[in-house]
């Protein structure tokens, strides 16, 4: 009879772990998810069949906008099969607009319990591209002023 009662404790006991440990799981999954929606980046996750799991708000962003969105998710899924054979790949994508951007697309597979899924991002540089052709503009302008 008491070794009944200690084994029904002992059960308890791990209940109540197990159920404390599915808390912290769920908590740190909340965390995760959290986390994820608010990076700036646009982050898109594939598993390993190459089908997208998840998408944050900023992929959502830039994959879903007017004029791009075909042309966005032809080079993810392009990029996302190439991943598959050769590794990570990323690409700079040029959408004439309006408003013209520029998107610049990276491709790293992950290796998940024996199983490669996939990882995009996708960053609008569009600013950094501008800024570069003012600089590439900028010093050809002042030296035909230098020399006038």
């Amino acid at each position: 009879m008491r070794s009944g009662r200690v084994e029904l404790g002992r059960a308890r006991e791990q209940m109540a772990e197990a159920a404390a440990q599915l808390e912290r799981a769920r908590a740190d999954a909340d965390l995760l998810r959290a986390a994820f929606e608010v990076v700036p980046l646009g982050v898109v996750v594939y598993d390993p069949e190459g089908m997208e799991v998840a998408r944050n708000r900023a992929a959502a962003a830039l994959v879903d906008a007017r004029h791009g969105d075909a042309l966005t998710a032809h080079l993810l899924a392009t990029l996302v099969e190439e991943s598959r054979d050769r590794g990570p790949r990323s690409r700079t994508l040029e959408l004439a607009g309006p408003p013209a951007r520029v998107l610049e697309v990276k491709v790293q597979p992950v290796l998940l319990r024996g199983a490669s899924a996939t990882v995009a991002t996708i960053q609008d540089v569009s600013e950094r591209h501008q800024l570069d052709a003012v600089r590439r503009d900028f010093v050809p302008n002042v030296s035909h002023e230098l020399r006038t």
